[in-house]
């Protein structure tokens, strides 16, 4: 797997949550969410992550979307707006298949990402397709 690029939100010194895009050997964007997002409203932390993105996925051509937030416990509101940017920007970007990991019967991952993936648009919930875990 080729990390594209990663973002990391920091607290007390320590890395507390980071995204990271890679791009794995089936030629798919493989988004990966590690720990709560905690952000205060107009937190820069994820701007330059978001740009670069962007960026990336102006340039590369991806088959499918492999999204994981089987480790990413929580979202706080602020964290919900970087959270639904990085989202609009891949569904709008890649026009392929989306599978997205989540945690088995979490409240939080079942309710708010069917929200924050806007699967009330028929165009996307059309493509996505979810692969439920078990709590580890």
């Amino acid at each position: 797997m080729k990390v594209l690029s990663r973002g990391t939100v920091m607290e007390g010194g320590r890395a507390a949550f980071e995204v990271v895009a890679a791009q794995d050997d089936e030629a798919r964007l493989v988004l990966t969410f590690v720990g709560p997002l905690h952000l205060h409203y107009r937190d820069p932390s994820l701007r330059i992550f978001l740009d670069e993105l962007g960026r990336i996925l102006a340039k590369c051509s991806f088959a499918s979307i492999r999204m994981d937030f089987t480790q990413m416990p929580f979202c706080n509101d602020a964290g919900v707006y970087a959270l639904m940017d990085i989202l609009d920007a891949v569904y709008e970007s890649v026009p392929g298949p989306v599978t997205v990991r989540r945690i088995a019967g979490d409240d939080w991952q079942v309710d708010a990402l069917r929200v924050l993936l806007n699967l009330d648009e028929t165009a996307n919930a059309a493509r996505t397709t979810f692969e439920d875990v078990e709590r580890a």
